[in-house]
């Protein structure tokens, strides 16, 4: 009867440190997943910006053009 018991504490232990393994392995891979996530969005941000910034610009250009002529 020890033995079983022996045995069940090695595999309860070793379940524990294979879910200790699994959990640190999950926990990085989603702080990967939000970082590239975070960093899409900044980039896409940014490029709406400049989008943003050259319709500006462009549409005041040509009312001073237009203000010249």
């Amino acid at each position: 009867m020890q033995h079983c018991y022996n045995c069940v504490l090695i595999s309860g232990a070793f379940l524990l440190i294979i879910l200790y393994f699994l959990h640190r392995s999950l926990c990085h891979l989603q702080r990967q997943t939000v970082l590239f996530i975070l960093s899409q969005s900044v980039s896409f941000i940014s490029f709406s910006y400049l989008v943003a910034l050259v319709r500006t610009s462009h549409v005041m250009l040509k009312r001073r053009g237009r203000r010249r002529h």
